[in-house]
Order: structure tokens, then C-alpha cells, then sequence
């Protein structure tokens, strides 16, 4: 029996073979998706979940480490239009004060924030600006 899956799962690369894909479409930009076994991969460089998911991966942990840049904030963010892109991510301190008004956000959450972003700008191991390097690509 097929099953109606989440979103995300699609445009993230998990196993949604038992799911309902009745367009084979991206839920989120409607391009065709690319299967690769039992993966669906919309593979769009304007899709909006793509964005966010490379901006989730470059901040995370094994990369550039970006604290306080995760997921849910990732999210909030893109909505109200702060992150766009990657290299939005680097202009998010044109917004500090904006930043501090929303739902959530302290001054010091976000001077937080920003200066994580702003330590990312100088790697202590080349590994981690490796380790995003396959998002240029």
C-alpha cells in the first residue's frame, strides 16, 4: 500500500520507495525528480528545499560549524527573506536589527549567531571548507 510521504523526504534523499508519487514531480518546485534506487532527488538549483538544505549542510557541524544555524532557524530565516542563498549567509549582519525583532530572537542569540557566522570566515581545518565544497559543485 502506498503511502503519502513528507515533503522534505523527497528533495532530501531518502528512501520513499513505499511512498505515493503520483507526479514524480518535486512537491516543493514541481521539477521532475531524479531517482537514484530507491532515492528521489529533485535536483533544481532554485528549488527552495535544495537552498535550504545546502545552507543546513554548509553550517552544520562536520562543516563549517555555523552554532546557532541549524535547521528551525534556517527555516524562519528563509521565510522572512534573510537567507536567500548560500553567500546570504555572510550578509545576514546587515540584518541585526531586524534579526532581534523577530519571534524568538534575542540580542544575544543573535550576536551569537553572527559571530559564529563571522568565525566561519576563517576555518581552523581546511577539512571542513572541504567538506562543503561538493555544494558548489
Amino acid at each position: 500500500m502506498l503511502q503519502n510521504c513528507k515533503n522534505s523526504e523527497f528533495v532530501l534523499g531518502k528512501d520513499v520507495s513505499g511512498c505515493d508519487l503520483p507526479d514524480k514531480k518535486c512537491p516543493v518546485c514541481g521539477t521532475d525528480l531524479t531517482r537514484e534506487g530507491p532515492l528521489h532527488f529533485c535536483t533544481s538549483p532554485t528549488c527552495p528545499a535544495q537552498i535550504k538544505g545546502k545552507i543546513e549542510h554548509y553550517a552544520s557541524r562536520n562543516a563549517m560549524n555555523i552554532v546557532g544555524l541549524g535547521e528551525g532557524i534556517i527555516e524562519v530565516l528563509f521565510e522572512q527573506e534573510f537567507l536567500t542563498d548560500l553567500p546570504s549567509v555572510y550578509k545576514l549582519h546587515e540584518h541585526k536589527d531586524e534579526l532581534m525583532k523577530l519571534d524568538k530572537f534575542g540580542k544575544r542569540k543573535v550576536e551569537k549567531l553572527l559571530q559564529s557566522i563571522e568565525d566561519s570566515k576563517n576555518p581552523e581545518l581546511w577539512h571542513r571548507f572541504l567538506a562543503t565544497y561538493e555544494l558548489f559543485l
